[in-house]
């Protein structure tokens, strides 16, 4: 699953995973962040920020990522 700045929620830009909670509220792992260059980084830092132009890159279990869209939706 991708959450890419543009579609998130308002709630959401500009925070960094660690902000964020995803996987405490939703058992999802960030695994990968898609720079504004469009480079890819594996593992991401919970200090990296969702800025313009950039995405998270998300996985969990089907049940987690139904959480997940409901959590960012909740957000917006």
């Amino acid at each position: 699953e991708e959450i890419s700045y543009n579609k998130a929620p308002a709630s959401c830009k500009n925070k960094s995973i660690r902000e964020l909670h995803i996987r405490q509220k939703t058992g999802t792992n960030i695994i990968g962040y898609i720079t504004p260059t469009g480079s890819f980084q594996v593992n991401p830092s919970p200090d990296t920020v969702l800025e313009p132009g950039s995405s998270f890159i998300v996985i969990g279990s089907s049940r987690q990522i139904e959480k997940l869209r409901q959590f960012l939706k909740n957000m917006g």
